[in-house]
């Protein structure tokens, strides 16, 4: 009985450490386009906007988004994660930052 007592309290420290991580991971940090900088690549972010001159070539969706007169791209390499935009749609994207020939550029996650 004092072996499973023992399991079952380090399995349950286990558990809670890894999804304490996993969270942490996970978590989608609210920012606004004009904040974003090379000091937040690889972060996970949250972003609002108005959509402009999305495209779909060799099926992957862009488009550029904006607030105010602050614009990023954003870029989905799978389709099936996003319902097509037209431009001036506000939407929310999910995204990581990341940086293509030297400009940040959002890889999308989640559009809605």
């Amino acid at each position: 009985m004092d072996k499973f007592l023992a399991a079952a309290g380090f399995l349950a420290v286990a558990g809670t450490l890894f999804l304490t991580v996993f969270e942490q991971e996970n978590r989608f940090i609210e920012t606004p386009v004009k904040e974003l900088n090379s000091g937040l690549l690889n972060q996970n972010v949250l972003l609002t906007g108005l959509v402009f001159n999305p495209q779909t070539k060799a099926g992957v969706f862009s488009f550029k988004l904006c607030q105010e007169n602050d614009c990023v791209p954003v870029v989905f390499f799978s389709l099936r994660r996003v319902s097509l935009v037209d431009s001036g749609d506000w939407v929310t994207v999910l995204g990581k930052v990341s940086e293509y020939n030297g400009e940040l550029q959002v890889i999308g996650d989640s559009l809605e």
